[in-house]
């Protein structure tokens, strides 16, 4: 599962960015287990295959 924000509005560069967060396949069924983070810059360009990568790496 995975959705952007509305956005933030950042006052001090001028600007809004989008935040877009992936949670693991299953996450309701597994609140009570530790994931990791991936925070990723430029998440705009980059987001949606550093996504894939990383469930295709959780399955080998």
């Amino acid at each position: 599962m995975s959705f952007p924000s509305s956005g933030a509005d950042i006052e001090s560069v001028k600007d809004s960015f989008s935040i877009f967060i992936k949670l693991p396949d299953n996450y309701d069924s597994k609140r009570k287990r530790n994931f990791s983070v991936v925070y990723l810059l430029d998440g705009n360009a980059y987001f949606d295959a550093v996504a894939d990568e990383i469930r295709k790496q959780k399955k080998m």
